[in-house]
């Protein structure tokens, strides 16, 4: 809030010639979209897919089928980045591979680190979950 109770975006949208409040937010975000997009296809296309949002806060995404989202998470968190895990949207509470990214309150640098930082819990997750099966196919 500014001295006279305004916001930003609310004196942005009485200069003659600026976007209403609600393009501008939009513009943004979306542009904050699109570095978290492009840092995924990087550096978890490969284990990770996702519809493209057309608006609101955050990307939904779906992993690998061996990528447990709950399980996930501490590595993650170790690694200093957080997601919802898909769990959190069933009303069953069953495991998923669906994660909830926010885009919108993080800078663009911190986005790219998240990502940088997400991906390689998640590469240590699927190593560790393949190792976890080669021992016990080897017991068999």
């Amino acid at each position: 809030m500014g001295a006279l109770g305004l916001r930003v975006p609310d004196l942005i949208s009485f200069a003659p010639g600026f976007p209403a409040p609600d393009i501008f937010a939009w513009t943004y975000d979306q542009a904050k979209r699109c570095v978290m997009e492009r840092a995924l296809g990087r550096e978890l296309g490969d284990l990770m897919s996702w519809p493209q949002p057309e608006g609101g806060f955050f990307l939904w995404a779906s992993f690998a089928s061996e990528v447990d989202t709950d399980a996930l998470l501490d590595r993650a968190v170790a690694h200093g980045v957080v997601y919802v895990a898909g769990s959190a949207f069933f009303v069953d509470g069953r495991r998923s591979s669906f994660a909830r990214l926010a885009f919108s309150a993080p800078s663009h640098e911190r986005i790219e680190e998240g990502i940088r930082r997400l991906a390689k819990a998640v590469r240590e997750h699927v190593d560790r979950s393949a190792k976890a099966l080669t021992d016990v196919a080897r017991r068999l």
